[in-house]
């Protein structure tokens, strides 16, 4: 019966996400947000070939970051594959001296040489791929071990390039984000109230704001790493969510040309509502499992971008069945 009606029983499906709206805000407020190198400053390592036989796995991830802590254990990096045969490693700012041997580090990874991944000591892996060359030099012709040194050097050729994020680059990457979260709702807020009514507009804006706030909330709350990867998934979960509100709001329009004057408001949503569980629940659900085998078997990088769309679904969900259009019913009626 709660589910049949929703809009009798709005009070119910209204304090849930009431409730955890006023939580989110909360915890932004207290608690605020792990940033990650995105936005704040930091210091990336692009390494656009890789030599023969390395391929991007959650081993070699696991491997390029243990080197960058090994340099400074609070760095925070993170990896990311870069095509087919690269890799991209962002860790927070580093001195100098201690890009240099990350640099060094790399070399002597990607040289095939053993590098002590869990000591702190980054000087060996400088001592490193300084052996490999000598070692060379002295155990192969003089001919030969000049085409080792010019082995190593296309090796750092084309293996590494260097670049420091800015404090500067960082504060304007945020104040694009919230710009973009903003435009991308007030063009939701036009677009349906074109469609349909100004109510429904105003409606399907608080059910976003809902998911937003939720999916802003729960990385406050649990100090996720917050970069470019949520943004994308935010701007993915205002399209999903808005998708699925105006599917429900067009069963509305149907329901208020067939149904007419002889039924209420609520009846009309419910009506909408209940027609529509079977689509959104199928369409989430399918999102769900594939999103779902992205972040269970994804690496890293994978896994940023698939957890925030696994919350966005859920509270999209929500909210375009019992948030829109049951705050839209009760406008209605207030209006009457």
């Amino acid at each position: 019966m709660l589910f049949k009606n929703p809009c009798s029983n709005r009070k119910v499906f209204l304090t849930i996400p009431a409730i955890l709206v006023v939580i989110s805000i909360l915890a932004m407020v207290f608690f605020g947000f792990n940033e990650g190198i995105d936005f704040t400053s930091g210091t990336t390592f692009e390494i656009e070939h890789m030599p023969a036989g390395f391929v991007y796995d959650g081993e070699l991830e696991v491997d390029v970051k243990a080197i960058v802590t090994g340099v400074n254990e609070g760095a925070d990096p993170v990896a990311q594959a870069i095509g087919t045969d690269g890799v991209f490693i962002k860790a927070k700012e580093l001195t100098n001296e201690e890009t240099e041997m990350v640099v060094e580090g790399l070399l002597a990874y990607f040289n095939g040489e053993e590098v002590s991944l869990d000591s702190t000591d980054a000087t060996a892996a400088v001592e490193v791929a300084t052996d490999v060359v000598e070692e060379a030099a002295t155990e192969v012709a003089v001919e030969d071990a000049t085409d080792v040194a010019e082995e190593v050097k296309a090796l750092e050729r084309a293996a590494i390039s260097i670049d420091k994020v800015s404090a500067t680059t960082s504060a304007r990457l945020i104040s694009d984000t919230f710009f973009a979260v903003l435009l991308a709702i007030a063009l939701m807020l036009v677009y349906i109230a074109i469609r349909f009514d100004f109510k429904s507009g105003v409606c399907a804006v608080i059910a976003l704001a809902h998911d937003v706030t939720l999916m802003f909330g729960f990385y406050s709350i649990f100090q996720l790493t917050m970069n470019t990867s949520f943004v994308a998934a935010v701007l993915t979960i205002i399209g999903y969510s808005i998708n699925s509100t105006i599917i429900v709001f067009d069963r509305v329009r149907e329901n208020n040309r067939l149904l007419g004057k002889k039924a209420t408001w609520d009846e009309k949503a419910d009506n909408a509502i209940t027609t529509s569980y079977t689509r959104t629940l199928y369409s989430s659900l399918t999102t769900l499992f594939t999103i779902g085998a992205l972040f269970v078997l994804g690496v890293s990088s994978i896994q940023e971008f698939a957890l925030p769309i696994i919350v966005g679904l859920v509270c999209g969900a929500y909210s375009s069945l019992f948030v829109a259009p049951t705050i839209w019913a009760w406008w209605k009626n207030s209006s009457k």
